[in-house]
């Protein structure tokens, strides 16, 4: 499709005469909202439906406080080839500045021991790990590239671009779908060591199990080395500005749980609970179901969805994830290290620590003396579980020690306060993002996205650009393209028979 900076298909020349529609959207995160925006200015009738009677904008989440500091408790930087996301950017008129990745004097902390991420770092850090004469001779890039090379070697270019499509019907790309990550690292020649280090670096020590293309494909496309933005002012920015766009525009059921779907001779039924625990019912011509694949299961789709697309929403693997923010009472960080943006790694339990960018330009020593937030972890898969299984007292000094060995000059006394935000155990979502295990790509994306009549799916799990916004307002588009060309195609039918 040819997406305008609008949203929509290039091709609109007979969307006026379409007939309005009533289309109810299920879920206010951004493919939700940027659904119901597009919708809205085709002229058509929308109902959203929100389960959290308190927040709107689903995983773009931001925690703020009374003295203007905040932090991101879900999506915190958007790649720079992420067009879609960018033109909505735009589009609502925010601003965006570098979201920094890395920075030379943060550390890399193993065994107690830590590293700069200088060059000369790095050729320390190696020493710690058992890797081959010619593996010393690598950086940490060359080995990464060694394993995304050995992949591309035994592909063609159409073979390639297949990695997008939605089945995979190449054997070529069938193996390496079916291949984890940690077992394509060995394929490729890495030696033990050699994955362990990259596993450290590159942050996936709990994904070594999920699929090598996931990680094939986001290379591939660039996601990870063009640099990233970040909004100023904070992520919600996006929804809230979307929001503002449709607001009094649709009908908005927030704090409604929906209950079932279900299709009837003319329509789709919408069963849902509010607050008060009252059942409400709405009809509507078409339903874009937005929720996560960790909350579709508890919707009763029996009668819309058919079986294969029950079993996808079932099987594919929602990845569970959590961060630890902590307030602090100045950015002991910037004024003892002098770092400004990137990430420290730790082999601790609470993995990666990321520090804010906002001051990474111009260094200010009034922001550097003010209170922040300091994401002090981020975890994903079998630690994140960990991490939310601590009790607060244990989190607390176990997030003490780790920032004490990485930062010895720490006064524990500037720490104001500590705040775990786990997706898994937010009800609305049970889960932070969509990650292939191996084959499941295979078996069952073409299933998890094929229409059902009028009943459609939307979120980063119905994409190949899991886990990012551009993912969500990918599939957004694209269910508001297949209402369109559908309405078209009847318009067509109809004059057709009109002039016969």
């Amino acid at each position: 499709m040819n997406f305008e900076p609008d949203g929509l298909s290039s091709d609109t020349s007979s969307l006026s005469y379409c007939p309005i529609q009533h289309v109810a959207i299920i879920g206010a995160g951004i493919s939700g909202l940027i659904s119901a925006y597009e919708l809205i200015k085709s002229g058509h009738a929308v109902s959203l439906i929100e389960a959290d009677p308190d927040h709107i904008g689903g995983r773009i989440r931001t925690l703020r406080s009374a003295d203007g500091s905040y932090a991101e408790m879900g999506a915190m930087r958007i790649p720079k080839n992420h067009d879609l996301t960018l033109k909505y950017v735009e589009l609502l008129d925010l601003e965006l500045r570098p979201f920094i990745e890395s920075c030379s004097v943060a550390r890399n902390c193993l065994k107690g021991q830590c590293f700069s991420q200088t060059p000369e770092g790095f050729e320390e850090l190696k020493k710690r790990f058992q890797l081959t004469d010619s593996e010393m001779q690598m950086t940490p890039d060359q080995l990464w590239k060694k394993v995304i090379n050995w992949a591309c070697i035994k592909m063609t270019q159409e073979e390639i671009n297949s990695l997008y499509t939605d089945d995979l019907n190449n054997k070529t790309v069938e193996a390496i779908d079916q291949l984890s990550l940690g077992i394509a690292m060995r394929n490729a020649g890495l030696s033990q060591g050699a994955i362990e280090l990259l596993a450290y670096l590159l942050h996936f020590e709990d994904h070594l199990n999920t699929a090598f293309s996931e990680h094939l494909r986001e290379e591939l496309s660039g996601d990870w080395s063009c640099g990233f933005y970040e909004l100023v002012g904070g992520m919600d920015q996006i929804t809230s500005a979307l929001f503002k766009k449709i607001q009094g525009k649709l009908n908005l059921h927030q704090g409604c749980k929906v209950k079932r779907v279900a299709k009837n001779d003319r329509n789709y039924s919408i069963e849902m609970e509010n607050t008060l625990g009252h059942l409400l019912r709405i009809d509507a011509d078409w339903v874009i179901c937005t929720v996560s694949l960790g909350a579709l299961t508890r919707i009763d789709l029996n009668t819309v969805m058919s079986d294969q697309k029950a079993r996808a929403s079932k099987n594919i693997h929602f990845d569970t994830s959590t961060k630890v923010l902590v307030k602090c009472s100045r950015r002991f960080w910037e004024l003892n290290d002098q770092i400004y943006g990137g990430h420290s790694n730790s082999d601790t339990l609470l993995g990666r620590i990321w520090y804010p960018s906002d001051n990474a330009e111009r260094k200010e020593k009034s922001v550097s003396n003010a209170p922040s937030y300091l994401l002090a972890s981020y975890t994903s898969g079998a630690r994140a579980r960990h991490v939310d299984s601590l009790s607060l007292e244990d989190l607390k000094r176990m997030v003490v020690e780790s920032l004490m060995t990485i930062h010895p000059s720490l006064n524990c006394s500037e720490i104001i306060s500590i705040h775990r935000w786990s997706w898994s155990n937010v009800s609305e979502t049970s889960g932070g993002f969509t990650l292939f295990m191996p084959g499941e790509h295979r078996d069952h994306y073409s299933h998890l996205i094929r229409p059902e009549e009028q009943f459609l799916l939307a979120g980063e799990h119905v994409s190949l650009s899991h886990s990012w916004i551009q993912g969500s307002i990918k599939s957004a588009l694209t269910c508001v393209d297949h209402i369109r060309k559908s309405l078209q195609m009847k318009h067509w039918h109809v004059s057709i028979k009109q002039s016969a």
